[in-house]
C-alpha cells in the first residue's frame, strides 16, 4: 500500500500545481488581533484576524488551521466590509488594479510548500451600497492533512492617491465554503479594529544653497537683511464665497438656493466662521422609506486658522433629535446625511481632509466632518456640499432619510451643532 502512495504522489502534486498555476487570484489589511469564528470552512479552534496599515497598504486578514481535507473542485467565498468612511475606496476608479485577495492554502499530499495564489480585477465583486468586497477562490482539487488557512484583502492607498485620515476603523471579514450573505458579516468575532495615527507627508527635499560666480574676481560684498513682523489677529474673520473664495459671501436675498445664515461672528485666531442650514422642502407622507434632498445648492461651512502653528484641527457634528412647535421628538430612525463635500480656500496652503460621508443620526453621536493634521488647513478653508450636477434644482449631496411610518404631519426642525477643535486626534 505504501508502495502505491509513493508510485502516485508526484504526478498527483505535479496535476493539482498545474491547477492552481491556470486559476489565479489576490488582497491584504493588519493590526490589532481578534479572535474569530470561521464559518464552514471547519478551522481548529477558531481563526484569528488582524488589520494593519503599512507603506500605504491596508490589509486584512483571516487565518486559522484545518484538519483532514479531501475535496474536489471546492470553492471558499471570501468578504470584506469597510467602514462607512472608507466605503468611497471601492467606487474608485482604479480601484480594481489596486486590490486584492491575496491566499495561501496548505499543500496536497503533504507537501512542504503551500499554494498560494490571489484574486483580483474583475474577479472581485463590489458592494458599493453596503461596503462590501468579496471574492471567490476555486480549488480544484485539495487533498491536505492539518494546515493553515490564510485569506487576506489589500488595498493600495498610496496608489489610488488616497489618504486615511486620523481616526479608529472597524473592518469585518470572513471566509465559507458557501456563499455569504451580508449577516453573515455581522458576527462580532470577525472584526477588527485598526487605530490609524498621523500620516504626516515628510518629502526629504533639503533647499540646499549652492554658489555660482560669473568667472570674473571678486572685489568686495555687502550684506544687508529683510525684516518682517507678524501679529496675531483675534477679530471676526470675514466669510468667503464658498464658489469664488477670493470674493466676499454675498448670498442673493430673493435666491432661496443660497443660505441665507448670518456669520457666526466668532472671534480668535482659529475659527468656525459660517455654518448653513438645510431646507429639505415640503413633502407628502408615504408609507416606505424615502430620501429627500436639500433645496440649498450651496451650503457650506468655513474654519479660519490664523494661529501660525500649523497643529492642526478638526470639525465635528452632531444633529439634535427632530422635534415639533410642541417640542415632541418626531422622526424617529431618521438620518441627515452629507456627502462628497469638497475644500476650497482663498489661498494656497495644504488642503485639511473633508470627509466623504458625514452621517448625523439626530439625537445621536457626532461624525467627523474635517480633519487637518499637521501642517495643513492653515488660513482659511470651506467645505462645501455642491449638487452633482449644474443646474439642479435640488442637492443630492445634502440628504434627509425618513424611514416608513416615521413622519407626521407638520414641520419639524433639527439643530445641528458644528464643533472646532484645535486637537485633531481628539
Amino acid at each position: 500500500m505504501s508502495k502505491f502512495i509513493k508510485n502516485i504522489r508526484l504526478p498527483l502534486i505535479i496535476v493539482v500545481t498545474t491547477f492552481f498555476v491556470l486559476s489565479p487570484f489576490k488582497h491584504p489589511f493588519t493590526s490589532e488581533e481578534n479572535v474569530a469564528e470561521a464559518v464552514g470552512i471547519g478551522l481548529i479552534g477558531g481563526a484569528t484576524t488582524n488589520s494593519s496599515f503599512e507603506n500605504g497598504i491596508l490589509a486584512v486578514e483571516i487565518h486559522g488551521g484545518a484538519a483532514v481535507e479531501i475535496a474536489l473542485a471546492k470553492k471558499y467565498y471570501g468578504q470584506i466590509r469597510l467602514p462607512s468612511s472608507l466605503g468611497h475606496l471601492l467606487e474608485h476608479p482604479e480601484i480594481r488594479d489596486h486590490m486584492k485577495l491575496k491566499y495561501s492554502l496548505p499543500a496536497p499530499l503533504l507537501g512542504f510548500i503551500p499554494i498560494k495564489g490571489e484574486v483580483k480585477g474583475d474577479h472581485l465583486i463590489f458592494d458599493t451600497t453596503n461596503n462590501i468586497a468579496s471574492g471567490t477562490v476555486n480549488v480544484p482539487l485539495n487533498l491536505s492533512l492539518a494546515g493553515v488557512y490564510k485569506f487576506t484583502f489589500e488595498i493600495d492607498i498610496a496608489a489610488l492617491d488616497e489618504t486615511v485620515p486620523l481616526d479608529t476603523y472597524e473592518f469585518k471579514i470572513n471566509v465559507g465554503d458557501e456563499q455569504l450573505d451580508l449577516p453573515l458579516l455581522e458576527f462580532p468575532q470577525s472584526k477588527t479594529t485598526l487605530e490609524f495615527e498621523h500620516q504626516g507627508s515628510d518629502d526629504g527635499e533639503g533647499n540646499g544653497d549652492e554658489d555660482s560666480g560669473s568667472g570674473g574676481d571678486e572685489a568686495s560684498h555687502g550684506s544687508s537683511e529683510a525684516t518682517v513682523v507678524f501679529l496675531p489677529n483675534d477679530s471676526a474673520p470675514p466669510v468667503v464665497d464658498p464658489t469664488e473664495p477670493t470674493k466676499p459671501y454675498e448670498p442673493d436675498p430673493t435666491d432661496p438656493t443660497d443660505p441665507q445664515d448670518p456669520p457666526t461672528e466668532n472671534a480668535g485666531y482659529l475659527t468656525l466662521d459660517y455654518v448653513s442650514s438645510i431646507n429639505l422642502g415640503k413633502h407628502t407622507i408615504e408609507g416606505s422609506t424615502q430620501v429627500y434632498e436639500s433645496e440649498e445648492l450651496r451650503p457650506f461651512i468655513q474654519v479660519t486658522d490664523r494661529r501660525g502653528t500649523g497643529s492642526g484641527w478638526a470639525v465635528t457634528a452632531v444633529a439634535s433629535a427632530f422635534a415639533t412647535d410642541d417640542e415632541q421628538e418626531t422622526l424617529p430612525g431618521s438620518v441627515l446625511m452629507f456627502k462628497n463635500g469638497s475644500v476650497i480656500s482663498p489661498g494656497d496652503s495644504v488642503a485639511p481632509y473633508p470627509y466623504p460621508d458625514v452621517e448625523l443620526h439626530p439625537g445621536g453621536e457626532s461624525d467627523w466632518v474635517l480633519w487637518a493634521e499637521q501642517d495643513t488647513g492653515l488660513g482659511t478653508w470651506v467645505n462645501r456640499w455642491f449638487p452633482s450636477e449644474e443646474n439642479s434644482d435640488l442637492n443630492d449631496h445634502v440628504l434627509l432619510e425618513v424611514p416608513g411610518g416615521s413622519a407626521t404631519v407638520g414641520e419639524h426642525q433639527a439643530t445641528i451643532t458644528w464643533l472646532l477643535t484645535d486637537a485633531p486626534g481628539q
